[in-house]
């Protein structure tokens, strides 16, 4: 019983490779929009670099009211800077303590 099922697998494989055929033409379409992808990720890898130059500018512009609290959150920072190295984390940490009036 055992060699009768071997040659059933036999066939199988068969309309398999027909198939397989039928997805080559099919991946033809794909390459091309791939190609006009290509010049898309150009444009925003210039992005990134203008953004870290933007985040301590909103930080300031937040209004009066942050200002002040940022100044006063400068000063702990610079205290506090040696200890943790964290830059934007640890400035992040501080001014969530700041709000609640830590």
């Amino acid at each position: 019983p055992a060699p009768t099922p071997a040659p059933t697998p036999t066939p199988s494989p068969q309309p398999n490779t027909t198939a397989t055929p039928t997805a080559t033409p099919s991946a033809t379409p794909f390459p091309p929009p791939s190609v006009p992808s290509t010049p898309e990720e150009p444009t925003p890898t210039p992005t990134p670099t203008p953004t870290d130059t933007v985040v301590p500018t909103p930080t300031f512009t937040l209004g009066p009211v942050f200002g002040d609290r940022l100044s006063t959150l400068w000063r702990f920072r610079s205290t506090s800077g040696s200890s943790f190295n964290g830059g934007f984390f640890q400035q992040f940490g501080l001014y969530l303590f700041d709000l609640v009036g830590v």
